[in-house]
């Protein structure tokens, strides 16, 4: 209720489930461009990264979704100080993480036409989304200064890591015990 008369907000899990969805179809279409990842691999880009890609595109779902209880849970622990609960900031970095997913989705034809710069679009959207998730959490967290900026920074800093470190590993276990023969 807002001012006596009810609200009808959309639910943020439904948001979410959009946006993956929308952003799983695009990455897609970007990475195999309408066939086969391995027969579309750019020339600057060796076979190992490529497999890497193709990795990330089979499992580009469950990698996002994954992400959302880890920046929630590094979020909950940067500002456990002011008063929010774990499932708040779940519900905060789901709403973000479906936001910024939007912002890839106009990433994605820059991956599809310019697919010799893949990593390089990456690298770009990462920073993107760095200071999108900074500069909401210096607002929603009301923290300010370089100490400010530095803890929201923290934050998603370390989710990329941590994600993509699990993910390289994976792959890493995927590719040697599927692709390489003892």
């Amino acid at each position: 209720m807002v001012e006596g008369k009810r609200k009808r907000y959309s639910n943020p899990l439904s948001f979410v489930l959009f946006a993956v969805g929308l952003s799983s179809a695009l990455n897609y279409w970007a990475c195999t461009r309408g066939g086969t990842l391995e027969a579309e691999a750019p020339v600057s880009i060796d076979a190992y990264q490529w497999q890497f890609i193709g990795f990330m595109n089979q499992w580009f779902n469950v990698i996002l979704f994954c992400g959302i209880p880890v920046n929630a849970l590094l979020s909950y622990w940067l500002y456990k100080g002011k008063g929010y609960n774990y499932a708040e900031h779940l519900m905060l970095n789901g709403l973000l993480r479906g936001a910024s997913l939007l912002l890839f989705c106009a990433f994605t034809p820059l991956l599809r036409w310019y697919g010799d710069l893949w990593f390089t679009w990456i690298g770009i959207y990462f920073v993107v989304w760095i200071g999108y998730f900074a500069f909401t959490y210096m607002g929603f967290f009301r923290t300010r200064g370089i100490a400010g900026a530095l803890r929201a920074l923290l934050g998603p800093v370390l989710t990329i890591l941590l994600v993509n470190s699990a993910m390289w590993l994976l792959f890493g276990i995927f590719h040697f015990r599927f692709f390489t023969s003892f």
